[in-house]
């Protein structure tokens, strides 16, 4: 049972969560989750059984930023108790309290006082890594976070004002989370930060507690095929600067053939205006390697159309390293001025019926070079860890070697969460596969028993 600062017993509070955004949110969704449990808490999933309502907020753009705005002051309407975390609440406190005045606020460096939150008491905000913290897991996942915060300052990012300058988190401590979760039954473990390949660059660069270290050490728990690591988004200039090494660290049958490297545009020049940090020519070094090194393997980056001061030429550079990429996955977005970012206060908006059609234009273009290369798979017989319940009736999801997304159309009885088996692809979608059982399932790591 829960107590307050003298001690007396306070009653347990059924506490709802709305998660927003990015991996690393839902790792701190999962880490606050984890303290109210340890608490005495309640997890509940229907808002009407909650005591209180935590919006773990996300604002990367404005239309974002719209939809937390509505979600809060609906909340409050319906006088539900809320209490406001995440990077809205960091970056745009003002806003935020214009909605809800008197909900609390916990930005992600101070998370882990969300049980003095839920219970009413008070406490001074300080900062404390997430690593070691008592932490929630999927049904067949976990999320792991490294680090908080960035090394860089990308001109149109407002994360950074949420989440600050990089702060690594203890090696030793990551690596016994991820030992925590597999031993837990945690098949499918994510290690996510803002930037991972930046890992270890805050606090000296030593090679054994950077990006590649910390994957061989996780890879030594644990048995081949006990579960699979999937390495959360880099940098070109930090994952360049270990590239050999990291390369090495990957390549291991407990690792996810999968890169997520975010490159925003083709044009040199708005890359520099962008204050990225790297160059389009370090981008191709860490790709080229990559694929010289994995072939088959997955590769996701990031795309912003319609960047300040950007032109059609600038537009058709980045269509260009698209065709030339042929990335297995992209995030495109059109630009958003935020607050407090020096992108908000440049010139040459480009107009908003043009963002709209480059938008789409490299939305169309990846889609069908997906529809060319998703199909050359049909046929392929792969092995997948299944994950997660599928979104119709009598499916699943699985994941395959590189992370690729593969529905199989069976219950999860037929086959059940946390199990592998060997699938044949017999069709391909825009963003995902279905596979045929070729196999019995089996269960993973510590399902086994």
């Amino acid at each position: 049972m829960p107590s307050d600062a003298q001690g007396s017993t306070l009653q347990p509070r059924r506490v709802r969560f709305e998660t927003y955004g990015c991996t690393t949110n839902l790792g701190d969704t999962r880490t606050m989750e984890g303290i109210l449990a340890s608490r005495g808490h309640t997890l509940v999933g229907a808002e009407e059984d909650a005591d209180v309502v935590v919006v773990n907020t996300c604002t990367v753009v404005d239309t974002t930023e719209e939809r937390m705005e509505d979600r809060i002051a609906a909340l409050r309407a319906e006088g539900k108790e809320i209490v406001v975390a995440g990077c809205m609440a960091a970056a745009q406190p003002d806003e935020v309290r214009r909605h809800a005045p008197d909900a609390p606020l916990l930005s992600p460096r101070h998370l882990h006082h969300i049980d003095a939150v839920v219970e009413g008491r008070p406490f001074t905000p300080e900062y404390r890594p997430k690593s070691g913290l008592p932490r929630a897991y999927g049904p067949t996942d976990a999320v792991i976070q490294v680090s908080e915060g960035c090394l860089f300052t990308c001109s149109y990012c407002i994360t950074k004002h949420a989440r600050g300058d990089q702060t690594s988190y203890p090696i030793d401590d990551i690596v016994q989370d991820v030992r925590d979760a597999v031993h837990a039954g945690a098949i499918d473990i994510k290690i996510t930060s803002q930037d991972t390949s930046g890992f270890g660059f805050d606090t000296g660069r030593d090679p054994d507690a950077s990006l590649p270290g910390l994957v061989r050490r996780i890879t030594e728990i644990g048995r081949p095929g006990d579960f699979r690591l999937r390495v959360g988004m880099m940098h070109p200039r930090t994952a360049n600067e270990h590239l050999d090494a990291l390369l090495d660290a990957m390549d291991h049958p407990n690792v996810y053939k999968f890169l997520h490297l975010p490159i925003q545009t083709g044009s040199e020049r708005i890359l520099k205006a962008m204050a990225r940090g790297h160059t389009i020519d370090q981008f191709w070094d860490t790709i080229e390697a990559y694929r010289a090194r994995f072939p088959t393997g997955w590769v996701s980056t990031d795309i912003i159309c319609a960047f300040p001061g950007e032109t059609e030429r600038d537009h058709q550079a980045t269509l260009e390293l698209l065709r030339r990429l042929k990335p297995e996955h992209v995030n495109i977005t059109r630009f958003s001025a935020r607050p407090g970012t020096p992108a908000k206060t440049l010139t040459g908006r480009v107009d908003t019926a043009v963002a709209k059609q480059r938008s789409k234009g490299a939305t169309n273009l990846v889609w069908s070079m997906w529809d060319t290369l998703h199909k050359k798979r049909i046929g392929d017989h792969v092995e997948v860890f299944v994950t997660e319940p599928g979104k119709k009736e009598e499916s699943v999801l699985g994941r395959g070697p590189n992370c690729e997304p593969v529905i199989i159309r069976r219950s999860e009885e037929e086959v059940p969460l946390g199990t592998r088996l060997v699938v044949e692809i017999v069709d391909a979608k825009t963003t995902y596969f279905i596979g045929e059982p070729r196999s019995g399932a089996v269960p993973v790591g510590r399902r086994r028993g």
